[in-house]
């Protein structure tokens, strides 16, 4: 058993402000109040994963990135090893600036939403739910779906192909 995408979910956690325990879909093997650490079973390392963030803008269906979570969350994956991809239908460029440079500072460009680019992903994160969206797609095709912003309805989560955990 390795550590996940979820010493990714651990800075999700942290990056988004979420208090608590987050709610899981997935099997929890461990679990430490205040550090927010989750291990999943059968994971992948952060360190190599492809990870594809979906929606930067800090409020749906807008292209202001100012004061998102997603600056933080795709530094602290990328200073992990994480190779991280974005798609946003707002944002085409993220360029980070000095309060956003844990990683290499080079910006990123929104990648195309592609079936696969979404199956050779380790793991999907939805930071903004963004209405133009599939999440059905996006569920009937990824393996892991982080979601952050409980984007994912009931019907879609019962008849995901993917595992999903909900922050």
């Amino acid at each position: 058993m390795r550590k996940v995408v979820v010493v990714a979910l651990a800075s999700l956690v942290l990056a988004t402000g979420c208090k608590g325990k987050p709610k899981l879909e997935g099997k929890i093997t461990g679990y430490k109040e205040g550090s927010a650490t989750v291990i999943i079973v059968h994971a992948k390392a952060v360190k190599g994963s492809k990870i594809l963030v979906l929606g930067l803008a800090y409020k749906p269906d807008v292209d202001d990135v100012r004061e998102s979570p997603a600056l933080s969350i795709i530094d602290r994956l990328r200073s992990k090893g994480a190779h991280v991809r974005y798609h946003d239908p707002y944002v085409a460029e993220l360029n980070f600036d000095e309060a956003h440079t844990d990683a290499s500072g080079a910006p990123l460009h929104s990648v195309e939403l592609t079936e696969e680019e979404i199956r050779t992903s380790d793991c999907i994160v939805i930071v903004t739910n963004h209405s133009q969206i599939d999440y059905q797609r996006i569920t009937d095709l990824a393996p892991l779906v982080v979601d952050t912003r409980n984007a994912l309805n009931g019907d879609m989560r019962k008849t995901s192909r993917a595992r999903i955990i909900r922050l």
